[in-house]
């Protein structure tokens, strides 16, 4: 009597292997996708808040005079600040929190012989993504506390 290969002897030992595999493999993939797309939204909020905060400083240099008002100057820096991160806003239903400030020439790296003529504006962007994460949060996965974006721009030197 002729011998049957080893795979056609007893086909009711691999029922099963298919879905034992499924279960050991699934979770590492999924963690590796939810991991994926959980980063890859930190990282496109962190680049909005740092481009936008640069759009913000941008957008203080926008005056005729050196003597508008700082108000003004602020105004416009979060406003436009903060049209750039309006999709985070959206997404996560929390307002970002704009800061602006008048720094010292210290904080702006200006060589100390002009450090009394200068003035700088920094803007600063902050996401508190502990409280509302893009995706909800696994435990597995690491993620920051707080994202923020920040800039900081010279906005006057006299002569």
């Amino acid at each position: 009597m002729p011998q049957l290969p080893a795979t056609h002897r007893n086909p009711n030992r691999q029922r099963g292997v298919a879905a034992l595999e499924l279960a050991l493999v699934f979770p590492v993939l999924f963690l590796m996708m939810y991991g994926l797309l959980s980063y890859g939204l930190i990282f496109a909020a962190q680049h909005s808040l740092a481009q936008s905060a640069a759009e913000g400083a941008r957008a203080a240099l926008r005056f005729d005079s050196l003597n508008d008002a700082e108000a003004s100057r602020t105004t416009a820096a979060c406003t436009m600040a903060k049209q750039g991160v309006r999709w985070l806003e959206q997404v996560s239903g929390r307002a970002i929190a704009c800061q602006t400030q008048l720094v010292t020439a210290v904080q702006c790296q200006i060589p100390a012989a002009l450090a009394s003529r200068v003035r700088c504006l920094s803007v600063s962007l902050n996401y508190d993504y502990a409280a509302t994460p893009i995706l909800p949060r696994l435990p597995l996965l690491p993620t920051p506390q707080r994202l923020t974006g920040m800039a900081v721009t010279q906005i006057a030197l006299s002569y």
